[in-house]
């Protein structure tokens, strides 16, 4: 692969916690929280970037609204998107947040607001220029994100849009609106949580990370999830999401990039809050 394609298919990885981020804390206490996702593949806004399974722990600490997390993805397989060389069991990837929410509005219809910025680094990630006797090697280049997010948590389906910029790798605009409606199943215990999402990105963006120099819609995220709560601050959350891309081009470039255009995936998370 090309030094153009490694660049694309490698540097489109990001950060599943950025709503993890968005909690807010109670204003007279520090919280903190870990999350252990074991996921059966690693698919990031439409491209997959292992088709194999990680882990991906997070660790989030909030105080007044203020949060930082700091989240990984390790390949427990040797397979990874991209560049052969970087196919190996590993931490490919380590994102920083650091963000604020809070909410506004009346108690019968609150708007919940929130923002942040996201450092994207990739460790054991190489970047590979040029060919034959003329080839380097050099540490892959990190990413910078800020983002601003709205939603309705009160409403039906709980409708929250959320704008990303890359101000840095990619110089684009990535949009995301999500839908989520929960249901209880055993009263304080255990819930069914539906929810969808649909991707847009600018042309800059697109261009950067499937080839295709369009403004288009990207990912739609279509999932389902039983969170289950145990004794002790202990939370297990099964869940299975499909992930499409609706636009024929942004998908052929995906299926080019990172070999599929679609993908099930399945998740175990267990959660600890303390």
């Amino acid at each position: 692969m090309n030094a153009k394609l490694s660049q694309l298919a490698l540097a489109g990885v990001a950060a599943l916690t950025v709503s993890a981020g968005l909690a807010r804390a109670e204003d007279a206490k520090v919280a903190a929280s870990l999350d252990v996702p074991v996921l059966s593949a690693y698919v990031w806004r439409g491209q997959v970037l292992n088709d194999k399974p990680v882990v991906e722990p997070s660790l989030t600490v909030s105080k007044s609204g203020f949060s930082l997390n700091a989240w990984a993805n390790y390949n427990v397989n040797n397979s990874y998107a991209g560049n052969a060389q970087d196919n190996k069991r590993d931490f490919s990837e380590v994102d920083l947040t650091a963000s604020y929410a809070t909410t506004v509005g009346s108690t019968n219809c609150p708007i919940a607001l929130g923002g942040g910025f996201v450092q994207y680094l990739f460790p054991n990630q190489t970047l590979t220029t040029g060919e034959g006797s003329n080839a380097v090697s050099k540490a892959y280049p990190g990413s910078h994100e800020i983002y601003g997010t709205i939603g309705l948590p009160s409403l039906f389906l709980a409708p929250t849009l959320t704008v990303y910029y890359d101000f840095d790798a990619a110089d684009g605009v990535y949009a995301n609106l999500a839908f989520s409606q929960s249901f209880e199943l055993v009263k304080d215990t255990a819930s069914l949580v539906a929810s969808a999402s649909l991707g847009f990105g600018s042309k800059k963006y697109n261009e950067y990370y499937f080839a295709e120099s369009k403004s288009a819609l990207n990912d739609l995220v279509l999932g389902l999830a039983v969170p289950v709560t145990l004794p002790a601050g202990w939370t297990l959350k099964p869940m299975l999401q499909y992930v499409t891309l609706p636009d024929s081009a942004i998908g052929d470039g995906a299926e080019a990039l990172y070999g599929h255009k679609s993908r099930l995936v399945g998740s175990l998370t267990a959660s600890y809050a303390f």
